[in-house]
C-alpha cells in the first residue's frame, strides 16, 4: 500500500482511483471492489467494524485505496503501512450535500425509487442487507462505528416525533384515508423530515410499528 484516499464519498474518487493506476499504484481499492465481490468482501470489513481487521486480506496488492470503506479507516491504514501517503480529497459543502442529496442519501431516506428499490432488494438479498448495515456503522462514532451512547435513541428520544405522527395520521383520518400502504408512506414521510431537520448530517434507520 503506498497511497491512502482520507476523502470523503463524492470527492471525485473514482477520478483519483484512475488516475492512481495510470500514476503506477494500481490496483487501487474502491468501494467497488467490495460491491462486486460481497461474498468475501463484507465478512473482512464487518471484521474491521468490530476492530479485528485484517488489512493484508482485503487490499492483497493492491497499492492504493480511496473512496469507502477504506478511507472510513485511514489513520489505522497510516499505522498498519507506515511508508504510505495520504491523499486527502475535498469538495465544496454545498457541492458536496447536492452530490449525496443525488446519489447515496435516498438508498437511506425519502420517499424515491432508488429508496425503494434498495429496500426491497434487502429483504431479498441478506448480502444487500450487510451492506446497508455495514456502510450505516462506518458513519456513526468516529472510534467504534457505534452510535454515541449520548445520542441513543430509544423511546424517549422518540417521544419528540410521535406527536408529528399522530396529527398526521388525525389528518388522513378526517380525509378518509384509511388505505395501510397510504398510511405507511404517511409515517416514513413525517418521521423522515423530522430526522432530517433535526438529523441532517447522520443517518440513521428507525423501525416503526403502526396499529391501523
Amino acid at each position: 500500500m503506498k497511497v491512502i484516499g482520507a476523502g470523503l464519498p463524492r470527492t471525485a474518487t473514482t477520478t483519483q482511483a484512475i488516475a492512481f493506476e495510470k500514476l503506477g499504484f494500481g490496483h487501487c481499492y474502491h468501494m467497488r471492489d467490495l460491491l462486486m465481490d460481497m461474498e468475501t468482501g463484507l465478512a473482512l470489513w464487518e471484521s474491521v467494524a468490530r476492530g479485528e481487521p485484517d488489512w493484508d486480506a482485503i487490499f492483497g496488492d493492491a497499492q492504493s485505496t480511496v473512496d469507502w470503506p477504506g478511507g472510513r479507516y485511514y489513520k489505522e491504514l497510516l499505522e498498519y503501512y507506515p511508508d504510505s501517503r495520504v491523499v486527502l480529497s475535498v469538495r465544496s459543502p454545498e457541492g458536496w450535500v447536492r452530490s449525496m442529496r443525488d446519489t447515496i442519501w435516498p438508498m437511506y431516506f425519502g420517499d424515491s425509487v432508488m429508496h425503494h428499490m434498495c429496500a426491497a432488494r434487502a429483504l431479498l438479498d441478506p448480502l444487500w442487507r450487510r451492506f446497508m448495515d455495514l456502510i450505516i456503522i462506518m458513519l456513526w462514532d468516529e472510534h467504534t462505528g457505534a452510535l454515541p451512547a449520548e445520542e441513543t435513541f430509544d423511546d424517549a428520544g422518540l417521544a419528540a416525533v410521535a406527536p408529528l405522527v399522530e396529527e398526521a395520521l388525525a389528518g388522513a383520518a378526517r380525509e378518509g384515508i384509511n388505505e395501510v400502504h397510504q398510511l405507511r408512506q404517511l409515517v416514513r414521510r413525517t418521521t423522515g423530515r423530522w430526522v432530517s431537520d433535526n438529523y441532517r448530517r447522520r443517518p440513521m434507520i428507525i423501525p416503526v410499528v403502526v396499529e391501523v
